[in-house]
């Protein structure tokens, strides 16, 4: 089978889709990602025995919000853009995309995300090919929109998820959301990592950061607004037995760092492969994620960050939503927090680290409950989805 996947990215680092179209190829699929175009990525790859093709001009209105597509140093919050620009940018998208898949013919057009949803829509319905509908976030409900953008989401949102064959959703709490809202039942296909959690590091890349009778932290992820990295920051000035960590990348890290600029207690590392990041995570005692709940979006979240910490063997400090609280106390890996308060985050973690016991105990369950968040088992409900539109 044919599978064109469409993705509103350049395709450096977004894991979810790695995992899929390599799952789907190794599945013996056809697979082709059309992405954006950007400065110094080919035009064309083969990875894993699936072909990129980055065939979308990108821009500086390509993110949802301005933050999002590159805000100057000095900007700590997500602002809306005009309207109209707003508009002319996701028009002008949405042809593109529409002209590239037309230009890759294919049995299957998965949109991944509401912001390819309608292109894909369209190649299929001309080419009568299925359409899967991979919703990696509740895109209406993205903090930094402006209301106008927001509802004209929503209604896009409605019109088009019934003619999906498929939709797919990263987490159980986003499925019921959206199936109160539209009536759909989504697959639920978790962002959980491939291949088995490892024992001890297979990367020494964190040594360098670790002191003598301190625990270690770590951040790995976007530096994006909502995700509570400067109560992070500002929280880890105030621990006595704890260093931080940041491994990312993403508009905030201007701001991220000369927050942390001469701090001893925040240290930044340079962003990490996906195939990479666990074996470098591990080196680590704690995994950090520190979600705000700002918005419907954030506040169902079930980050990659939280099971990739499991896989490394890490304790979890994180914040107290649904799907992560659920995971965090059903199995003992970690404490909870208010993100919005780095006090709270500090109690929370040194609570953790001064019990060199219960620390041990939490990454020891850790690495037993990560067997039960694989990709392997997330991989087969995505293959029966392909199954049952082969058949």
């Amino acid at each position: 089978m044919r599978i064109c996947m469409l993705l509103r990215n350049p395709f450096t680092r977004d894991a979810r889709v790695l995992r899929e179209a390599r799952t789907l190829a190794r599945a013996g699929h056809t697979v082709t990602v059309i992405a954006v175009r950007a400065s110094g990525l080919p035009a064309r790859e083969e990875r894993d025995g699936f072909t990129v093709v980055r065939a979308v001009a990108g821009g500086p209105l390509a993110g949802p919000t301005i933050a999002g597509a590159g805000a100057g140093a000095g900007r700590t919050r997500s602002l809306p853009r005009p309207s109209l620009a707003v508009f002319a940018r996701d028009f002008f998208f949405s042809r593109a995309f529409h002209r590239a898949a037309m230009a890759n013919p294919a049995d299957v057009y998965h949109a991944h995300d509401l912001n390819t949803l309608e292109p894909a829509a369209r190649a299929a319905r001309v080419t009568g090919a299925h359409l899967v509908y991979d919703a990696h976030e509740l895109y209406p409900d993205l903090t930094g929109l402006a209301e106008r953008e927001r509802a004209r989401w929503r209604r896009l949102e409605q019109r088009l998820i019934g003619r999906a064959d498929a939709v797919v959703v990263p987490s159980h709490a986003r499925a019921e959301e959206m199936a109160r809202r539209y009536g759909v039942t989504p697959a639920v296909v978790m962002n959980c990592p491939e291949g088995a959690p490892i024992e001890a590091p297979a990367d020494d890349r964190l040594a360098a950061f670790r002191r003598p009778r301190e625990a270690l932290l770590v951040y790995a992820g976007g530096f994006t607004p909502n995700r509570g990295l400067e109560n992070l920051i500002a929280a880890a000035e105030t621990m006595r037995n704890a260093r931080l960590v940041m491994i990312g990348w993403g508009s905030l890290e201007p701001i991220l760092r000369e927050r942390a600029a001469g701090s001893d207690r925040v240290a930044f590392g340079d962003a990490v492969d996906p195939d990479e990041l666990i074996g470098v995570l591990a080196g680590a005692d704690i995994g950090l994620a520190p979600y705000l709940p700002v918005g419907l979006n954030n506040i169902l979240a079930a980050p990659n960050k939280l099971f990739e910490y499991l896989h490394a063997g890490l304790a979890v400090a994180a914040s107290d939503l649904p799907d992560i609280r659920n995971v965090v106390t059903t199995h003992g890996v970690g404490t909870l927090f208010d993100a919005a308060d780095p006090a709270s985050i500090s109690a929370a973690v040194e609570e953790l680290a001064e019990s060199a016991d219960r620390l041990e105990q939490a990454k020891a369950n850790a690495r037993a409950a990560a067997p039960l968040y694989t990709w392997d088992a997330q991989a087969r409900v995505l293959l029966e989805i392909y199954d049952r539109l082969t058949r």
